[in-house]
């Protein structure tokens, strides 16, 4: 595998989502996490939309952070749920991306739920 521009796009979470990208014929921006990228354009295409206002702030956040802290956070693991990130990645291999992208908003709402007092408790379907 070629090493990527970013360090961090070499983690195998943002690997997915390179091969995701790639499926929803998305062009790659080599210098922004890929983990990210999918998550704006499932939104900025309607793929998905948000029901937490709150989200859409901590991810225009999320996109302003060094990509190190960005996935620190996303892989740290939660009191509530250890093994969320790894339970990710080895869940499937092949992801829709909209499938993928939704699993990353739902994980980001968790931990986001997790880490600050005040922030709404993610949705349950």
């Amino acid at each position: 595998m070629p090493e990527e521009y970013l360090p961090e796009n070499n983690h195998e979470l943002n690997q997915l989502c390179k091969a995701a990208l790639k499926k929803a014929e998305e062009p790659l921006d080599a210098v922004g996490l890929y983990c990210l990228q999918l998550v704006f354009w499932a939104l900025e295409s309607g793929e998905l939309s948000l029901n937490n206002p709150d989200l859409r702030v901590f991810l225009d956040l999320l996109d302003r952070q060094e990509p190190k802290v960005v996935m620190n956070f996303l892989t740290k693991e939660s009191p509530e749920d250890p093994e969320s990130e790894e339970i990710l990645v080895a869940e499937n291999k092949d992801w829709e991306p909209v499938d993928l992208a939704a699993k990353l908003l739902d994980h980001l709402d968790s931990r986001m739920s997790a880490e600050l007092e005040d922030y709404p408790a993610p949705l349950q379907d």
